[in-house]
This record gives C-alpha cells, structure tokens and sequence, in this order.
C-alpha cells in the first residue's frame, strides 16, 4: 500500500506486525513504521517502561518490541537485561532492570538450558523435584516486582524437536519433553497474582518445534529461539500486555446467513442449508460455532443479529440436528429487517454494557460498512466466504484476548437470560418496590481474599459507569492493599431466587485519626436500582463505627464514562463540601447516619 501511495490504515500496520513470519519482516516493517508513523492516525494512549530479563542473548527483541508497541499507540522505553544475568537483574535494587521501574516486564525462559536439570539428577526420579524447585526460584524472583504492580509475563518451555527417539520421549522421565510438561504444567499451578504465562509453547506447536528453536543458533550466540520466532513471541506479549490495561470485550454479535452457516436459510430452508457433519463448508462451519461456543464458556456472551424473518432463524437453533450451536447459547435474538447498528444498540442497552464491548462479525461488507459509521466503539470483524478463514482469523484476533476469566465470566449467559426472568416480573407488579420485594434478593458480605481477588481485580479495572474514583488495580496490588493496617474492604454477592449475580460491589476504605476514607466503590451495571449501594454503605458505616471513627469521607472523580454516579453521594445522604467540574467532595457524619432499609437479606 505505502509503494502505492495509499494511505495506511491502523488496522493495516497492526495486522502486519501480527502477522510477521520473519526477523528480517520485521525489520522491513520497522522501516515502514519509521517512514510513515507521521501519516498513520494511531490514538496514542501514553508512555510505558517495558523491561525483558532472562537466559540467553535477548537483544533482537528490543526493537521487534519497541514496533509493537508503537503499532498499538504506546510509546515504549524498552531496557534489556545482561547476558544471562536475570538474577541480579531481578535482585539488585541498581539493577537497570529495577532501576526503571517497570509497568510490564517479559522473562524469557530459555528451553534447551532445562535440559541442565537432566544433568543435576542423579536420578531420573530427581526431575520432578528439580523441575518444582527451579520454578519456585524464578517465581519468587519475579514475585517483588509484581506485588509492586508491575506487570510480569513469564514464557514456558518450548520442547526440543530432536529429542529421545521412539517412545522415550514419553516414557523416560529425563527425557526434555518430560520435563518440559513438568515444567509447563508447574508454572501454571503456582504462577501467582500479578504473573501471567505467555504461551509460547502453543506458538511453536502452531509452526513446528524445529521451527521455533534453532540449535544452531543456540550454540553459537545463546537465541533461546529461532532468529524468526522472536516476532511471534514479541507479538504475543505487546498482544496480552496491552490488552490488561484496556476493557476485555464482552458480546460478540454474530449475522446467520453465509457466517454461523453457509447458504440463506429464507431461500435454501432449514435442510438446505451448510452446516454439520458432511466434509467441506458444512464442517468448516459446525467448528465455526463449536469455536464460537468455547469462547461463550469463557465467558463471552453470544447475540444473534440477522436480517431475516425469526422464525427461520429460530428453527434452525431449535430444529437443526446438526447445529453445534442453541438456542440457550445466545443471550440475545434480533431477527428482523431493521437496520443491524440500531438492533446492536438495543441488545447493549438490554444487555446495559458499553458498545465498547461489542464484537460484530458479519459477511457482508456493506452491513460492516454501516456499523462502523453509526457505532464507531463496535469492533467489526469481516467473516470470510470460507469459514475455516472465519475460524483461524477469529483465534489469531487480539480483540478477542481475555486478560483473565473468573467464575462470574463463566455464568454470564445464565446470568443475563435470567435477567430476563427478571423483567417480565418486573411488568407482572404494580410498583417498583413491590418488585424489588418480590424478587426475594440476598447477599454475602465479606472482605477480599485470595479466592475473590482475580474478580475485584477484573471488576475494578474495567468497570466505568457505576465507579467513583476508578482507581485501577492489578490481582498484586489488591492483595498487598489487603495487608496494609488501615484498609478495610468489603465485596458484596447478591442473589435472588431466579439466580446468582456474583461478586458485583466493591468498596474500599481507610480507616485513620476517627476518620474513614472511601477510596473505592465500584459496583457492576447489572445490578443497578437493587439497593445494592445501600447495602454497602449500611456495612461500611458499621465497620467505622467498631472502629471509633466519626466521619465518612468520600468522593467522586469525574471520567468519561461515569456521570451516572455524578449525583450518588447526594442520593445517599453525603453532605458536599467542596465541588468543581473535575470532581466532588462529599463527608456523612456517622454518629448521626440511620442505616436504609433495603429488601436485600443478609446470609
């Protein structure tokens, strides 16, 4: 396109870099990058200290890294560590590793140096130990720097291509594959908060082992991989890194016709269409939706939008045999002839989650086109006339990266078709309170611990309406708040009898000299005009009280997104005592506070 003079797009330079194959790719595209960075209207979304330690020679990523970054809008400062020398790296305070403070840091792990575990054991039996011990060891090197909030990803082990022959690779447990399982397999189990695993493992599978790992390379200049893997690795780390600091999406709404399956069901029928067992196109689309229902069991939601008439629609989901996809998998239908960009809008206002959430995946490029145009926030995704492209382009795609799945993700479809049980009662009563009543609402109360961080941490960060300060907080900086002495936390799960919502509010405060200080109350959309807030401020005026406090400070924190809580502490009874556009200060003598009535019970 640049040869052409055409003008680059974003998406265009980003899907390049995804897509590199080849060291010497990725130096052609950091030229380009270079040449044409002025013209490519990327957001900019600020400066990040990124860090890479680890064995071996790792001075080819810097640049790879550097590309990356800017291709997303981050301007990145990136400080490779010596020559082998991660531990002193990691341990030594002058280190420049430690000396940059780093927001994120990659440690690469070199494969072939676990092979020297072998060489310890005077045993095969030994490997197992050895294997735990040495990852324990890194673990707790890394661990610092990730209770001080930095974001630390650690590679696992790539297997050697050329390893025992026949079945000793397998059977014998000094064998490089066995360790490398041993080693994979225990880094995952033990990688604590704030530690994320790059799979690197899984990338090298994707394009063969001897293509990941050269020995020779190895053997002359330390390349813990293959000159031309390093892109794939750089890439899936600027991938994951980036995505932990913006919003996860959430819906992913899905055409019909020539996209979950091939033909138009109005003209073909319900037999004529493409989907099931029979080779080919049928195939390719029946794993499309086993695909697309795996990542419903991850936690995203599924919406169908089709122009069509609901009854053919609903049949095939109902009726076809060999559909891999039900109609319990989607949480929302708007089959009609009505534009696709306003019936997105009604399911996010159904749905009541930002369009920023929003995934839309559809064949027709016209219907792209105008999504696009009227809401801008939705991600579009073309589906290919092949839909095993579909599939592949679907699994290679960031967007769909989850920074981290927690149980509420794995419920959210029964959740949110709940939630329409909840409605049509809602139409049944005369009056809202008398809903409210009828809904027979309970809740657990209690502080944050280590089986609830990875859902606070999930909620703080990407909830934006209904959040007063939206301090933002990794799984590691949660829990070393939960040790400090005057912080009080407090998460609420709610239920009624249609169902569990899950962990949904979070408060936390400080509690000093008779005096509490709200940090942080978040709370998710789902359960909004539940009395939940209420609740909450019952629980923390009790907590202040045991703790000889007189005064609830708090305050709201204007964003871009959280005006529906502009006026919250004035509905609860706060008394304002310094206002500006940018923010509100608000106190609530305690001594004086009646607790509010609610028709939450507490368990």
């Amino acid at each position: 396109m640049a040869e052409n003079g055409e003008a680059i797009r974003p998406a265009d330079i980003q899907g390049a870099y995804r897509g590199l194959t080849s060291y010497l790719e990725a130096r052609r595209l950091g030229a380009l990058w270079k040449k044409h960075a002025a013209g490519i209207e990327i957001e900019q979304t600020g400066e990040l200290a990124v860090s890479l330690t680890g064995s071996g020679t790792l001075s080819h990523f810097q640049d790879v890294l550097e590309l990356g970054f800017a291709t997303q809008g981050r301007q990145a400062s990136v400080t490779v560590g010596g020559f082998d020398s991660y531990v002193s790296d990691l341990m030594d305070p002058e280190s420049p590793i430690r000396a940059q403070n780093p927001d994120c840091l990659l440690f690469v792990v070199d494969s072939l140096e676990l092979w020297k575990l072998a060489d310890q054991a005077e045993h095969p039996d030994q490997l197992p130990a050895l294997v735990d011990e040495s990852v324990a060891f890194l673990l707790s090197l890394l661990a610092p720097l990730a209770a001080a909030g930095c974001a630390v990803f650690l590679t696992n082990a790539v297997p050697k291509g050329a390893d025992s022959p026949g079945t000793t690779r397998r059977s014998f447990a000094g064998s490089n594959w066995r360790v490398a399982q041993r080693w994979n397999e225990t880094l995952e189990r033990e990688a604590g908060a704030g530690i994320h695993v790059l799979d690197v493992c899984f990338e090298a599978m994707k394009i063969g082992l001897n293509s990941a790992i050269d020995y020779r390379q190895w053997c002359e200049s330390r390349l813990p991989y293959h000159l031309d893997f390093v892109p794939r690795v750089a890439s899936r780390f600027v991938m994951e890194a980036c995505r932990l600091a913006s919003a996860d999406k959430k819906v992913i709404v899905l055409d019909c016709d020539n996209t979950l399956w091939g033909g138009v069901v109005g003209d073909d029928g319900l037999e004529g269409i493409e989907v099931g067992l029979t080779p080919g196109r049928p195939k390719g689309y029946a794993e499309l939706q086993r695909f697309l229902r795996d990542l419903r069991r991850t936690g995203f939601l599924l919406a169908v939008c089709s122009k069509n008439d609901e009854a053919n629609v609903l049949e095939v989901f109902r009726s076809h045999e060999e559909m891999v996809l039900r109609e319990e998998d989607i949480v929302s239908f708007k089959v009609n002839w009505e534009p696709k960009a306003d019936n997105i809008a009604q399911i996010a206002e159904e749905l009541n989650l930002g369009l920023d959430s929003f995934v839309f995946l559809d064949d027709n490029p016209a219907e792209i086109e105008i999504v696009e145009q009227f809401l801008p926030a939705v991600e579009t995704i073309l589906a290919s006339p092949d839909p095993i492209e579909t599939l592949t382009g679907l699994a290679n795609n960031p967007v769909l990266f989850k920074s981290s799945v927690s149980q509420e993700d794995l419920e959210k479809t029964r959740q949110y078709k709940v939630e329409d049980q909840r409605r049509s009662l809602a139409k049944s009563v005369s009056n809202y309170d008398e809903y409210l009543a009828s809904l027979e609402m309970y809740a657990r109360c209690e502080k944050i611990n280590s089986q609830t961080v990875a859902r606070v941490s999930q909620l703080l960060n990407k909830s934006n309406q209904f959040n007063l300060t939206t301090i933002r907080r990794t799984e590691a900086e949660v829990l070393a708040l939960c040790s400090e002495h005057t912080a009080r936390t407090l998460t609420i799960r709610l239920g009624d009898k249609f169902g569990e919502h899950g962990l949904v509010c979070i408060a936390i405060a400080h509690v000093e000299n008779e005096q509490m200080t709200l940090e942080t109350l978040v709370m998710s959309c789902r359960v909004l005009k539940r009395d939940v807030e209420k609740l909450m401020l019952n629980a923390l005026v009790q907590i202040a009280r045991k703790e000889g406090a007189h005064t609830l400070l708090a305050s709201w924190v204007k964003t871009a997104k959280n005006g529906l809580v502009k006026d919250l502490l004035d509905d609860l009874g706060f008394e304002l005592t310094a206002s500006s556009e940018e923010r509100k200060d608000y106190r609530l003598n305690i001594d004086g506070f009646s607790e509010f009535a609610t028709h939450i019970s507490l368990t």
